[in-house]
């Protein structure tokens, strides 16, 4: 068996078995019960786990293969689990590793990483055995820097085939349930709607209606889109851009920024559902049509949709429970204010400007990406958490933002009004 050390992301990541065009050495046979999740003790009925929620993003622990823990964004828009940033010379053991190149969405390259099998997830009362891992070469999507913690990774279907999973948004509650001991009846106390599940991916069909126009939409339930709501421009839809609607970025993808049109739509019902003035996404099909063939989907349903409701995904029945929660009414935000702020350091105080739309009312104030930030609206950002921090730049049209950055060293005041755009 070879062993060796590689370092990269200042992390230490001990391969055992390396399987690549140079050098291979066969893995084992798989486990017939690989990615599996389970509890680890079979009669325990449910478990209870604590999330983070920023930026729109469950975010929860596991220990892999022993190691301390790391902080994974639970994505149901995601099959696997991908590894993509690891801090503080931590170490990481990766079983029977290979080099693979990988393409998403985006308009970048393909970016190298490294495939391993056979590894161990830990969490209180539950293992996950056999588990497939990728691994990023480079911290792809600087999660980190967006919500201003440490993320380690992105955890997809893989861990929700097995169990049970209700979610409480509000009060940030995971209640994990072995399929044997739930009670079906529970659900009587949601919508439901049956999922189609493949590769561990969950869709759902709803029929969508808008200006007097319906028609059956087929839905990603992406819990790691932060958005409400994107449309596949590949696809035949009623949900349209708007005349007044804008181009802009829209977030980030395997291999790059993705930018595309964002609408405001007076109202739309999904399902059994109405929302009024939805803000909908319709990537650029130039970012898109290097990743899969998304022609077999009309769009994904995000978690700034997903959070107005407590959620029970039932993989093993193939089902998916809404009921309203406290968050439905809340309005829903097109970012007036044009830029998108990061952590200076992810796990520490501090804050920069990462992106900036262009013509936006921040734009015009003279702020650059890089912009370190002192204060804004006379509040030191050193004491302010990022959903703190987010609050501010979300508030209301016509509110006042008056910020002090760090250019270069040199402190710089600017002041500008937030504007909807649509």
């Amino acid at each position: 068996m070879k062993r060796f050390v590689e370092y990269f992301l200042g992390v230490i990541v001990v391969l055992l078995v390396v399987a690549s065009p140079l050098y291979a050495e066969a893995a084992p046979k798989p486990n017939p019960f690989y990615n599996h999740f389970r509890f680890v003790d079979s009669t325990k009925k449910y478990t209870k786990v604590k999330f983070k929620f920023i930026n729109n993003h469950i975010i929860i622990p596991f220990s892999v293969n022993g190691s301390d823990s790391l902080m994974f964004i639970l994505d149901t828009g995601l099959s696997g689990v991908m590894v993509t940033a690891l801090q503080d010379n931590r170490v990481l053991t990766l079983n029977y590793a290979r080099k693979i190149m990988l393409q998403g969405l985006g308009k970048g390259k393909s970016i190298e990483a490294l495939a391993s099998t056979q590894n161990t997830f830990r969490m209180p009362d539950i293992i996950g055995e056999n588990v497939d891992i990728l691994v990023a070469m480079d911290d792809i999507f600087d999660f980190s820097i967006r919500t201003g913690m440490l993320i380690n990774g992105i955890i997809g279907g893989v861990f929700f085939k097995n169990f049970i999973v209700e979610i409480d948004y509000p009060n940030g509650v995971l209640k994990i349930w072995n399929p044997k001991f739930y009670k079906r009846s529970k659900m009587r106390r949601y919508k439901q709607y049956d999922l189609d599940i493949p590769d561990d991916k969950c869709f759902v069909k709803l029929n969508v209606s808008t200006n007097g126009k319906s028609s059956p939409m087929k839905f990603l339930v992406d819990s790691g889109l932060s958005n409400p709501i994107w449309i596949d421009t590949r696809s035949e839809t009623v949900l349209v851009p708007a005349a007044n609607s804008i181009y802009s970025y829209l977030g980030y993808g395997l291999n790059g920024d993705i930018y595309g049109r964002v609408s405001r739509i007076p109202k739309v019902r999904i399902g059994d559902f109405s929302f009024k003035s939805i803000i909908a996404a319709f990537p650029d099909t130039a970012y898109i049509g290097s990743a899969e063939n998304l022609n077999y989907r009309n769009g994904s349903i995000g978690s700034e949709i997903l959070r107005r409701f407590n959620v029970v995904l039932n993989y093993p029945d193939k089902k998916i429970g809404l009921r309203p929660n406290t968050n439905f009414k809340n309005v829903f935000f097109m970012d007036m204010s044009g830029i998108e702020v990061g952590s200076i350091s992810p796990g520490y105080p501090g804050y920069k400007v990462i992106t900036v739309r262009e013509n936006s009312p921040a734009d015009k104030a003279g702020l650059r990406v890089g912009d370190q930030i002192i204060s804004i609206n006379e509040k030191f950002c050193l004491t302010m958490k990022m959903n703190d921090l987010m609050g501010i730049l979300n508030g209301k049209k016509g509110d006042v933002i008056r910020m002090e950055v760090l250019r270069e060293g040199n402190p710089i005041k600017v002041q500008f009004i937030l504007k909807d755009v649509l």
